[in-house]
């Protein structure tokens, strides 16, 4: 809305209400009440911005068409309509906050939950869905006030146009006996008798209250300002005695706050009509509508306790009460605000927290991502200013990796003089968004977050050569390059401070044994902490299909050897599989590589390098990447030392391979053997 407000979009709010309550409360659903009230809310919010759309459409029907339609009533009209927008408050965006918890809930409202799916989507969204409600709420009974000094405005504005219709007629006929200075019928402006005194005592303890919270408002002499008075005044008249019926049960005591809000509410009128703001409005303004009918309805109250059929509190009773029940503005304990971008959302899991570069040291920036599922990440990058608390900016992306583009802008240039930490995420169809890391270990992790891979070695300024077969053309490849060592293995959920399982951490700076470029794999801890649970194991897992229960077995995932290099002037990689028939050897060896080259050479293609090709679960472009078949590749390092120590690291991922393999196979006989002897069950 923040290019105008206009009739659309309160179309376009009551059909997305509609559409959120028939998609997430309509079907089969175990939803416990305060969800289906929630629900409910939302329905009503949309039935009554319908409402107010037929009071737009009702008064264009009656409107005078061309050529006597009067085109400056089109401007009062649109006038009207920016100023409900100010009166009701962002509504459309309060019913996208709705539908964005409820899709991040997709398997509540897609599905019937069990009872543990239900508790979990309870206890992980209560202060969402509370937060929420208040804000439809707030907007609901903001709607249902304004919505007949709305209908009012609108035909007063249809009334002027029909008789300057009269004029014009009565012009042509030369009988005009039309007075401008009645276009309207004049409005009673004065302010109406006040049927009710507020005690001084509590007079007193309202101002207090104002100057408390805000000291230069109490000395202002323009008053309160129109839409923090209104939002003021609504919220507290509806939190006063409407919902209050005497009962034989409950007699005639009416609850101290209830009353206490209602004597607020009074006072809260006579402070708007005494502000500037308010008397420079003059009597076709929608705010003195809008006050009128305010006014009337605290009136209404007032009067059941003035006439003797209720019984107010004493005095003495409500001046006892504490300084919080005598606040004037929405307490911001209540305002509605959404959560935390930076908490985790149902069907979530934390698994990285990473610190960015940032221009300037007071300004730290983080980046925390969130698992969704094999291939829905969100990623939210938070930055706060040290020297002043108030200033959090938070920005949320939700990343499809079958969609999204991993380009590794880090291993870019060959050039050791300009290397960075820079990794772009290109979206289909979207902007292109960067993060810039802190160090190589940092990239490592992010890479690992976004492919499931751990990056186990990594090295810079390597030269490799490719010799085909003697009947494959060209005969030869070779270049500079950096290349890294992968292994499966997933970052885990972050173990929040309440968990006491030990785990292993998801970050570089919570993991017992964080990554170096250059460090070796401990071989019983990357075992043992946790690989036999991931994708790739060769664990059995229990499964339930159509003939059953059984067992199902996952083959595993096959180390990598990754180079990042540019042929013919693209951007290139070379994707090695690690299989069994691959080692190190003097000898030629048979390889199949997969190429993946850029669009584009040089920079041109740089956005569509994409290293989420070779991400798990397995990309659909995998299986459509050239395949070289080839006579051997070697690598040649800049020392001695470099060479011996990727040797190391890659036989320490080939006894990994072996472990994982070897598990596999005896895993594979053995359930074999079960299913062929039942009676070794």
């Amino acid at each position: 809305m923040s290019f105008g407000f206009s009739l659309s979009d309160i179309v376009v709010s009551y059909q997305l209400a509609g559409e959120i309550y028939r998609r997430c409360f309509t079907q089969a659903q175990r939803a416990d009440v305060k969800y289906l009230q929630f629900g409910r809310d939302i329905r009503f919010l949309g039935q009554n911005l319908e409402r107010l759309h037929q009071v737009v459409e009702n008064a264009n029907d009656q409107r005078p068409q061309k050529p006597w339609h009067d085109d400056d009533n089109e401007r009062v009209t649109a006038e009207v309509l920016n100023t409900l927008l100010e009166v009701t408050g962002d509504f459309k965006q309060t019913l996208l906050d709705c539908e964005k918890l409820l899709s991040d809930n997709s398997k509540f409202q897609r599905s019937a939950a069990n009872f543990v799916d239900n508790v979990a989507w309870h206890s992980s969204t209560e202060r969402d869905v509370a937060s929420l409600r208040e804000r439809v709420h707030f907007h609901v009974i903001k709607v249902i006030f304004i919505a007949k000094p709305f209908e009012i405005q609108l035909l007063l504005g249809i009334r002027h146009e029909l008789k300057q219709l009269r004029k014009e007629v009565a012009a042509l006929r030369t009988i005009l006996d039309w007075d401008p200075a009645r276009t309207r019928d004049p409005i009673n402006f004065t302010t109406p008798e006040t049927y009710f005194h507020i005690p001084e005592d509590l007079s007193d303890r309202f101002r207090n209250s104002l100057a408390a919270k805000d000291p230069e408002l109490s000395r202002m002499r323009d008053g309160l300002p129109l839409k923090e008075g209104f939002n003021a005044l609504v919220y507290n008249f509806d939190r006063s005695t409407v919902d209050f019926e005497p009962s034989r049960g409950r007699g005639q005591e009416v609850p101290e706050e209830q009353y206490l809000n209602l004597v607020k509410s009074r006072w809260i009128i006579e402070r708007l009509r005494e502000s500037t703001y308010f008397s420079s409005l003059g009597p076709e303004s929608l705010w003195v509508d809008y006050l009128r009918e305010l006014e009337d309805e605290v009136r209404g109250q007032l009067v059941r306790f003035q006439q003797g059929g209720l019984p107010p509190p004493p005095l003495e009773t409500l001046s006892r009460l504490p300084d919080s029940c005598f606040s004037i503005w929405v307490h911001e304990e209540s305002s509605p605000r959404p959560a935390a971008l930076t908490e985790h959302r149902p069907s979530e899991e934390k698994i990285l927290e990473l610190a960015l570069q940032s221009r300037y040291s007071t300004h730290p920036s983080t980046l925390t991502i969130f698992r969704k599922s094999d291939i829905a990440l969100r990623l939210v990058s938070a930055t706060k200013d040290d020297q002043n608390e108030r200033f959090h900016s938070e920005e949320s992306k939700d990343v499809n990796m079958l969609q999204t583009g991993l380009v590794p802008v880090f291993a870019a240039s060959q050039d050791t003089s300009t290397v960075n930490n820079n990794v772009l995420l290109c979206r289909q169809g979207q902007d292109t968004e960067s993060y810039n890391l802190r160090n190589p270990a940092d990239v490592a992790q992010f890479q690992r977050a976004m492919t499931g891979f751990r990056v186990s070695h990594d090295m810079s300024n390597v030269s490799w050569h490719i010799e085909f077969p003697a009947w494959s053309k060209p005969s030869s490849l070779s270049g500079k390059a950096r290349l890294q060592l992968w292994h499966l293995k997933p970052l885990q959920k972050i173990q929040q401070p309440q968990d006491t399982e030990p785990g292993e951490g998801s970050s570089s700076s919570n993991d017992p044994t964080p990554y170096s470029p250059v460090g070796s794999i401990d071989l019983r801890r990357f075992w043992t902490s946790g690989t036999t649970q991931l994708p790739g194991s060769s664990i059995a897992s229990p499964v339930t299909g159509s003939r059953g229960d059984g067992i199902a077995l996952t083959h595993p995932e096959l180390p990598v050897l990754i180079i990042f290099t540019k042929c013919h002037g693209k951007y290139t990689f070379l994707h090695l599989q690690l299989e069994t028939s691959i080692f190190l050897k003097p000898q030629s060896c048979k390889l199949n590589i997969r190429k993946f080259c850029a669009e584009q050479e040089n920079e041109q293609g740089l956005r569509s390098w994409n290293l989420g090709c070779f991400r798990y679960p397995e990309h659909p472009d995998f299986k459509k990447l050239e395949l070289l078949r080839i006579k051997y590749l070697s690598l040649h390092f800049d020392t001695p030392d470099k060479r011996d120590e990727f040797c190391k690291e890659f036989s320490k991922l080939e006894t990994l391979r072996n472990v994982d393999l070897n598990g596999y196979e005896r895993t594979l006989k053995e359930t074999k053997f079960l299913s062929n002897n039942p009676r070794s069950h």
